[in-house]
């Protein structure tokens, strides 16, 4: 009797591996291009130029709460999000890039302001970064770099600045927050 309810066990289990095998085969047989995606909701397809936009102009009013550019005793203060980090410097390209194709100065000011300020903080604040690296610590990561993930994404984004615009006084600091 034993012997019987053990067959009889393992004849279900194999059919249900047996269904389940067949399931996960028909899937495979169809190709990925045929299949309907299945997004729960969220609307897919091309987007329209409007919607871009509107996406990122809500984008660019978060960051500009997030990062805001000041200075107090001296040093940058610190928002939500570093204005000195490998990511700034990309969104700060970023921004550039977005003020070009959308022809909106907002995203220039954005970069402009932010990078402007920080050059023109950097000879003032290196000579007290020397003595105390944990003085300003945004800015030790642009005027003594560490590894070329503290200020390369950075220097990416002053020459697109550059190169968008007259933005002299990049050409008067450089030379002077090289640090060896």
């Amino acid at each position: 009797m034993g012997k019987i309810r053990l067959l009889v066990m393992l004849c279900c289990v194999m059919g249900l591996f047996m269904g389940a095998h067949a399931e996960q085969k028909e899937v495979n047989d169809t190709k990925l291009h045929l299949l309907q995606p299945d997004y729960n909701g969220l609307p897919y397809g091309i987007p329209t130029k409007e919607a871009v936009k509107a996406d990122i102009d809500r984008v660019l009013s978060f960051l500009e709460e997030t990062m805001p550019v000041e200075v107090s005793n001296g040093r940058l203060r610190l928002g939500g999000l570093r204005l000195t980090s490998y990511e700034a410097g990309v969104l700060y390209a970023a921004a550039l890039d977005a003020a070009w194709w959308t022809d909106d100065q907002r995203y220039q000011r954005f970069a402009t302001d932010r990078l402007q300020t920080m050059a023109e903080l950097a000879p003032k604040v290196i000579d007290s970064i020397k003595v105390n690296r944990n003085y300003d610590r945004q800015m030790r990561l642009m005027v003594m770099p560490g590894t070329l993930d503290d200020a390369g994404a950075m220097c990416a984004a002053y020459c697109r600045l550059q190169l968008n615009s007259q933005f002299s006084i990049l050409n008067s600091i450089l030379p002077s927050s090289t640090v060896i």
